[in-house]
């Protein structure tokens, strides 16, 4: 066999080496990334049962909670502390699904079951209040936008069922 015949075989096989090497590279990768998506969804919703749980085994937290969503006493100042970090905790869960979303790492369904659960909370007036008056701060600002516009949303539906009920 010629030499010039030889290496542009060898070529041609080293070549063909490469691209089915990347290809598999590309395949693994997009295995790992969807496997990473997944156990994503899992942790955030296994979560979201936590904060229910906490709230259902936790009779000092439930009654507070209840107390600082449902009635207009006033909290004492532990209980006040422990409701607002309550909402703090929920919050922070509520934006790591949040950039989560916005990646792409959790599909549109699993997010409209997120926003469901938190226009729940940013109906109760005195979230709202803890929200616009929190001052320990430590969310990002396309974060704080995304609540503001729920609630600025909320507030707009509430005052057109009014005005259909009159």
């Amino acid at each position: 066999m010629r030499p010039d015949l030889t290496f542009f075989i060898t070529q041609i096989i080293g070549g063909l080496a490469i691209i089915i090497s990347l290809i598999s590279l590309g395949i693994q990768i997009r295995k790992s990334r969807k496997e990473s998506i997944r156990e994503s969804v899992d942790l955030i919703t296994k979560e979201r049962g936590e904060f229910i749980k906490i709230l259902a085994t936790d009779e000092d937290l439930a009654k507070i909670m209840a107390k600082g969503l449902m009635k207009d006493d006033d909290l004492n100042d532990i209980e006040r502390f422990r409701f607002a970090s309550y909402l703090y905790h929920l919050f922070v869960h509520w934006e790591l699904a949040y950039r989560k979303w916005a990646r792409g790492n959790i599909d549109d369904e699993l997010w409209a079951s997120f926003v469901e659960a938190i226009q729940w909370w940013l109906k109760k007036p005195k979230v709202v209040t803890w929200w616009n008056y929190n001052d320990i701060g430590g969310f990002t600002k396309s974060f704080n936008q995304f609540i503001d516009k729920l609630i600025f949303e909320l507030e707009q539906k509430k005052i057109e069922e009014e005005s259909q009920k009159e």
